[in-house]
């Protein structure tokens, strides 16, 4: 799954410049089930960069019998919001403008990655990508439409089928 975000993130932006996503358990996320907190941002002497962000996963938040696919979808979504603020900083603390970018531009390659990792009907791959971004609809609701229009889905399916990976009813169960 690693080596599939990698290629989610190199191929849209063209970068090689190195990236550390670490994952630690913290209640610190604001009520969410994973939050991204930029550690460091440094640019080398040869011109490379390198930037280390920190996701923290709320174990009390995030449904214990949640799938894999719920929680690979939630942990990828996390790892765009930190890469989104590397490569634009002045979007890093607006998740509003940064759930833009996620639901036009990586919906399909989070849909694909957990299609390909989990095997997940790609139609329920993308519920579970979208179902991080469904504040759009309040904030900017046309182009919300558009996006599930785009997607060929709908707010109802999007919630039914996010919910069923969250309650563990459908998906691969967690060890």
């Amino acid at each position: 799954m690693v080596g599939q975000v990698a290629s989610i993130i190199q191929t849209t932006f063209g970068t090689t410049d190195k990236v550390n996503a670490m994952f630690i358990e913290s209640t610190e996320t604001y009520n969410r089930p994973a939050f991204s907190f930029p550690l460091k941002n440094v640019t080398k002497s040869d011109g490379s960069r390198q930037y280390d962000f920190l996701i923290r996963v709320n174990t009390n938040v995030l449904p214990r019998d949640a799938s894999q696919e719920f929680k690979a979808a939630i942990f990828v979504h996390e790892l765009l919001h930190g890469y989104l603020s590397y490569v634009n900083s002045s979007k890093a603390n607006t998740q509003m403008l940064q759930h833009y970018d996620i639901a036009t531009k990586y919906v399909n390659g989070i849909a694909s990655l957990l299609n390909n990792v989990f095997g997940v009907n790609i139609n329920i791959a993308t519920s579970l990508a979208l179902g991080g971004v469904k504040d759009l609809s309040v904030s900017n609701p046309t182009t919300y439409n558009q996006i599930l229009k785009d997607h060929n889905t709908t707010q109802s399916q999007i919630n039914v089928d996010y919910e069923y990976q969250r309650a563990g009813l459908e998906g691969t169960k967690c060890p």
